[in-house]
């Protein structure tokens, strides 16, 4: 046991990954309905393999036009109220973090303190509100880390964690997104519609923009604490209390928390409710029912390097708008369709994007790089061919004894 993980049966796993390839890959879903202060978003059960993971969370979100100067009350409430935007920083800074406790935990390095700080930058429209479809600018994270560790390995696991978390890859990547509506008639028939995804017009590039921040400290194994803050113009919203982030058991957690890439479907289920909900009352579409389900995927065989065409990010991305409505198909396609246009979380998932990251420890000085999928995939070339020449050597070692 070191830093709270016991990571003993990580080699175990990779072996039987390597024979039963279906035990590698994990399954998340979240579902979103509207609520009285936003949206409710509740994480659902998932599968790792062959085995249910029980997950029993309820994340609640701002309204996506919830703007910096408005009022946000938390009275009564245990569990914080973020924006979407908020929330989906948190998701890829937790992940970030874990990566790094995970990389020092599997390098034997014992952490005195790790903290992570991310930042983004959300174009805003002339109301104030996030800029249809303009995504997330300026991301970035900074990594501070206290051990006794030397600098050559405590860059290389901040090399890794770009590579290899997969919240941090699903940012930086061109993700493919599968769009859909469930809807439901008045006389219990059903109807699928498979939606593209066509990003509203980019805002002027000199738009006004919100600054967000979320700072993220490591608490033990897998548990991370996350406060947002969200600032413009002079007012500063900062969370009313902690977001607790962690993994379930079967990812060495403890679960008190939702895991960072079900606190990343937790945000885009958020803002894609509202901007449902939004775009239906605009149009004046009549539609009685909705909940946004949505499902990633994990697959260890890419996050360990073990089979080289695996991504390591988080994948397989899928949101279904469940509706129940007796509207025209077509017009009921198109609206929704200009809904997801205006998803900024989507627009920000579809683009390739660069990273730009900070490492710092005391007494040291600091990193500074930008993090792209050119660099990441190169790095794990770099490693496979290491892993490679490595296999080759033990294996004629093995046969020089014989």
């Amino acid at each position: 046991m070191r830093n709270g993980l016991n990571i003993s049966g990580v080699s175990e796993l990779i072996h039987e990954i390597r024979e039963k390839p279906e035990e590698a890959l994990i399954d998340f879903r979240v579902t979103g309905h509207p609520a009285r202060d936003g949206v409710a978003t509740h994480v659902r059960t998932a599968r790792h393999g062959t085995v249910r993971m029980a997950r029993g969370f309820r994340v609640d979100q701002l309204s996506h036009r919830t703007r910096p100067e408005d009022a946000v009350s938390a009275a009564g409430r245990l569990d914080p109220l973020t924006s979407p935007y908020e929330s989906a920083l948190a998701a890829l800074g937790a992940c970030a973090l874990i990566t790094h406790v995970n990389g020092f935990t599997g390098r034997g390095v014992a952490l005195d303190e790790i903290d992570l700080t991310a930042r983004a930058e959300l174009p805003l429209d002339a109301s104030g509100h996030a800029a249809a479809g303009a995504g997330l600018h300026g991301i970035a994270w900074r990594c501070t880390v206290a051990c006794g560790a030397s600098d050559d390995v405590v860059q290389g696991v901040n090399r890794l964690v770009t590579a290899f978390s997969p919240n941090h890859r699903v940012f930086l990547d061109e993700a493919e997104l599968t769009l859909r509506a469930l809807i439901t008639r008045g006389d219990g028939r059903q109807e699928t519609l498979t939606l593209p995804y066509t990003p509203a017009a980019a805002p002027d590039p000199g738009a006004d923009r919100a600054r967000l921040e979320v700072r993220l400290r490591w608490e033990y194994g897998t548990e991370v604490h996350a406060r947002t803050t969200l600032e413009h113009g002079g007012t500063r919203r900062e969370g009313a209390s902690v977001l607790v982030v962690d993994q379930s058991k079967q990812m060495l957690g403890i679960g008190k928390g939702p895991n960072p890439q079900e606190l990343l479907l937790s945000a885009v289920c958020g803002e894609l409710v509202g901007l449902v909900r939004e775009e239906t009352d605009r149009t004046g579409t009549p539609v009685e029912e909705l909940h946004v389900a949505s499902g990633g995927r994990l697959d260890i065989r890419g996050m360990q390097n073990v089979l080289r065409e695996v991504p390591s990010r988080f994948h397989n991305l899928g949101f279904d708008l469940a509706l129940t409505s007796d509207a025209d198909l077509d017009a009921l396609s198109s609206v929704l369709t200009a809904a997801l246009g205006r998803s900024v979380l989507l627009a920000t998932l579809a683009r390739p994007q660069t990273i730009a990251i900070e490492l710092g420890r005391p007494g040291a000085q600091d990193t500074e790089y930008l993090s792209s999928t050119t660099a990441a995939e190169a790095f794990r070339d770099e490693l496979s061919r290491q892993q490679q020449e490595a296999a080759r050597a033990a294996e004629a070692a093995a046969s020089g004894e014989a």
